[in-house]
């Protein structure tokens, strides 16, 4: 991120493991608070089956989740 005060944005297709970083259980990854959120919210609404029971693409992010608030 420039720090020059210029604003620069990127597109996940700029970064090699954007999907790596962001996971695929939101389409909202546009601030890596708010994907975090996305994570944390569907962990309480649908737990672990996820919505529809059907898991989430990347379940290692919302089990990571799970594992600090269960400590």
């Amino acid at each position: 991120m420039p720090i020059s005060g210029e604003d620069k944005y990127y597109l996940p297709e700029d970064a090699e493991n954007f999907d790596e970083i962001f996971g695929k259980n939101t389409d909202y990854v546009v601030d890596p608070e708010e994907c975090m959120a996305d994570n944390f919210g569907n962990l309480f609404a649908y737990g672990m089956d996820g919505p529809e029971g059907k898991g989430y693409p990347n379940p290692e992010i919302v089990e990571a989740v799970g594992d600090i608030l269960l400590k």
